[in-house]
């Protein structure tokens, strides 16, 4: 069913309970961290820099606005297989027995998000669209302790129960988590630095990396 709610209070038992299916389109702009990164993307003193050894615009500048679209689906399920046995599963006292854990049924969620985003093409130097698609499940557990007992066991991610979870903060996460590393076209259109008479390790000097990618990739996560 579609259900109209608050997307940044969201009542996560009660809405796997009913299998709700959550849907909409927001702004870029209401993703403040997300924006962040593709204007810190945009606006790196190197590619211009570059640009001006090319003799070319280096097309820095706030990422033009555009859409987030989304949707949830909530329902009950048990956990998955596990690949491996849960950190602390036993000593600690917040986390119930295994045997407990694999044979109650959870919520869960699917989240899809998709966006269209502007980057600068760090081979290049120019403008470059990507699209941001990501499919992710996760399970909710009751505490934190069982979250990072399960968090390593699981290929799907863990998260706490709430009943006014932020559902917005995590589609802006999984959508900065979705950055490519280093923005690059597929083939690029304009002169690359070997053309330019740039040397290889100029042109290696070039290359910098999206600042928020960089930190996607110090999570200990499974994709």
């Amino acid at each position: 069913m579609t259900k109209v709610v608050d997307l940044k209070r969201l009542n996560v038992p009660q809405l796997a309970q009913q299998n709700a299916h959550l849907q909409g389109t927001l702004p870029q702009e209401e993703f403040s961290r997300l924006r962040l990164g593709l204007e810190l993307d945009a606006s790196d003193a190197d590619l211009t820099n570059m640009a001006t050894k090319a003799g070319k615009p280096s097309g820095a500048g706030p990422a033009k606005s555009g859409l987030v679209h989304w949707s949830m689906e909530f329902f009950e399920s048990e956990l998955p297989p596990l690949v491996a046995t849960p950190n602390h599963a036993i000593a600690s006292p917040n986390v119930p027995p295994l045997s407990q854990l694999l044979t109650r049924e959870l919520p869960s969620v699917v989240l899809n998000a998709s966006a269209r985003v502007d980057l600068v093409c760090q081979r290049c130097l120019g403008p470059m669209e990507e699209t941001l698609d990501v499919q992710r499940q996760f399970y909710w557990v009751m505490n934190e302790d069982t979250a990072m007992a399960l968090d390593e066991a699981m290929e799907e991610d863990v998260l706490v129960s709430s009943s006014a979870f932020d559902g917005q903060a995590l589609i802006e996460d999984e959508l900065i988590m979705s950055l490519p590393l280093v923005p690059m076209h597929e083939t690029c259109l304009v002169a690359l630095p070997q053309q330019l008479g740039l040397s290889t390790e100029e042109e290696l000097l070039s290359i910098r990396p999206n600042p928020f990618a960089v930190l996607s990739g110090l999570k200990v996560k499974k994709s």
